[in-house]
């Protein structure tokens, strides 16, 4: 009976996390002003559609961070 409710539990439990996770990712993307409407939706469609692939390439090379715009506005402003 105990393996039975394992074997039930954990699969339940790395789903909701996994969807948590792309819940995450989507809110944040959709809270940045950084990125047009159209790249916002584009990047939705690559978490939801390629969840890990998306998730990961989001992170790696997403909407550039404050950091980085303040870096490329200070070189052309200078």
């Amino acid at each position: 009976m105990g393996m039975i409710l394992r074997q039930g539990v954990v699969p339940l439990a790395l789903v909701t996390s996994w969807l948590v996770i792309i819940g995450i990712a989507i809110a944040t993307l959709f809270r940045t002003n950084e990125v047009r409407s159209a790249t916002k939706i584009f990047w939705a469609a690559a978490i939801i559609m390629a969840p890990l692939a998306g998730v990961l390439f989001y992170i790696i090379a997403g909407p550039a961070t404050n950091k980085q715009l303040y870096r490329n506005n200070t070189r052309y402003n200078a």
